[in-house]
């Protein structure tokens, strides 16, 4: 919404030009040398749907599809919040070049789309919060109201696969590989009413990892990100890993499919968090070995209940 909300107050050249700066000073080669000197291998760069804004031409080609992706950088509405919200466009040769960067440095990279039309999870980070998403649900508004918002979700997946494809060989050098969608139906689960069904989510996974599993990056060493975020279920242990272990066969799961499980050390407070002050797991101002080991052990604890459920699950198939 804000990207909307400023336009309307300053303009729409002034708009993205505030974007485009804010894009290029927020982390520039200065921080990718920095995290890559405390021994930080692989990053995620999260991007939105706008980066591939041109994939929702069917939709509305005056709209989407009136520029070149690659240099220039423009505002698109949101197909279902039409009124209320907009996007800033990402430009492919910028992104590219910041991949390269990443990969001068030592880095691996992980791209990830991490915000869909009308909104996949309930979060800030969703673009259309505090609108309820209506990603899972609804149709969008442009191009007659017919199309999906999950279809044209499907239509940005394959839009980025593609593009990895075709990239260079320093930037492709640099992508480890992709995550084609960011903590899908976050709260839902725990909504009082809730706006998707889980299997929503598990077969928007299924088809978007159809998309990958079809495409060249697998042959290429590239891996598929499968992110899976628990405050979308109801009962996460239960539901989720005998779906992973039936979604993917043994071979794909030690090959290419990685399920993507987000720890967020600063919610297990006073064990695993970092503070300045005292009371948490560990002072920001300690060796860098001892917050290392800390955090091993915390991240192994949280990833053994789903590797003995999937484990568990897939001797049961």
């Amino acid at each position: 919404m804000l990207t909307k909300q400023l336009a309307d107050r300053v303009g729409y050249k002034a708009t993205v030009d505030a974007f485009v700066a804010h894009r290029r000073s927020y982390m520039d080669d200065s921080d990718l040398k920095s995290i890559a000197s405390v021994g930080v291998r692989t990053i995620r760069i999260p991007v939105t749907w706008a980066a591939f804004a041109e994939s929702l031409s069917p939709l509305d080609a005056e709209a989407y599809g009136r520029h070149d992706p690659e240099t220039d950088t423009w505002i698109v509405p949101d197909p279902f919040y039409t009124t209320t919200t907009s996007w800033v466009t990402i430009p492919r040769s910028w992104l590219a070049e910041f991949v390269r960067k990443a990969g001068g440095h030592g880095l691996k990279v992980i791209l990830d789309l991490h915000a869909f039309p009308g909104g996949s999870s309930d979060a800030t980070y969703s673009g259309v919060w505090p609108q309820r998403p209506a990603f899972w649900t609804q149709n969008a508004k442009l191009g007659g109201g017919r199309t999906p918002l999950w279809k044209a979700g499907l239509w940005i997946a394959k839009a980025l696969v593609r593009w990895v494809e075709g990239l260079d060989e320093s930037a492709q050098a640099a992508i480890v590989g992709v995550s084609l969608i960011n903590e899908p139906g976050h709260m839902a689960g725990m909504a009082s009413s809730p706006w998707l069904q889980e299997t929503q989510v598990l077969k928007w996974l299924e088809a978007s990892s159809q998309l990958f599993r079809e495409s060249q990056l697998p042959g290429m060493g590239k891996k598929l990100y499968v992110q899976i975020i628990s405050t979308a279920f109801k009962d996460f242990q239960v539901t989720v890993p005998p779906w992973y272990a039936k979604a993917f066969s043994s071979e794909e799961r030690h090959s290419w499919a990685v399920v993507d499980l987000h720890y967020y050390a600063a919610w297990d407070g006073g064990v695993c968090d970092g503070r300045t002050t005292p009371g948490g797991g560990f002072s920001c101002g300690q060796p860098l070995e001892q917050v290392r080991s800390l955090l091993h052990g915390c991240v192994d604890y949280f990833a053994g209940g789903f590797r003995s459920e999937e484990h568990t699950s897939e001797l049961q198939s």
